[in-house]
């Protein structure tokens, strides 16, 4: 019996000790480049890492999912809309706080944005959406009143969970916004 008893205690300590780390994954997720090759599986089909595992804290394609090092893990997967990163809504819920963040609806799943997205800087609300608000940190124009963020990394900024890494890493997005866009 008491053997029993500390197995489950080793359990409960494990995913309490994991629970602790889980606030770091959200400042590597938002900064990485996804949909690059994956150098593990270069010579098969479909090998771009389009899969974030929060256990590992990597991005990796989907035959990397399929090994002993990821197999069991907690897994999001990202996807592309209009050359922008986004989840689907459904998959990162469980992880992460997700109310009041600007929802979309893509191949009829609801999904939100992974990071903010760039505007123009004269751009203003639609003339049909009377209750026009703008995202609290990036002051990006969003559809819902009650929304108050466009992106996981707004929410994230915002909410300032001890994400200095997110800060630098938002520099570093916006300086490559405004090169892509001096370029084109």
């Amino acid at each position: 019996m008491l053997s029993i008893l500390g197995v489950k205690e080793q359990q409960f300590m494990l995913t309490s000790e994991k629970r602790t780390v889980d606030g770091d994954w959200i400042a590597t997720l938002l900064s990485l480049e996804f949909f690059g090759t994956c150098v593990d599986h270069k010579h098969l089909r479909k090998n771009e890492k389009n899969v974030f595992c929060i256990d590992c804290n990597v991005e990796i394609c989907r035959h990397c999912c399929n090994t002993e090092a990821h197999f069991v893990h907690r897994r999001l997967q990202i996807c592309k809309y209009v050359y922008q990163d986004v989840l689907r809504l459904l998959d990162i819920q469980h992880y992460f706080d997700c109310s009041e963040i600007q929802t979309y609806k893509i191949n009829g799943e609801k999904a939100i944005h992974l990071n903010s997205r760039p505007q123009a800087k004269d751009a203003r609300p639609s003339t049909k959406s009377k209750n026009a608000a703008s995202c609290v940190t990036c002051k990006r124009y969003i559809q819902d009143r009650p929304n108050r963020f466009c992106s996981i990394s707004c929410k994230a900024l915002r909410k300032s969970v001890s994400f200095v890494s997110l800060q630098k890493w938002n520099k570093v997005f916006w300086r490559k916004n405004i090169i892509i866009k001096k370029e084109v």
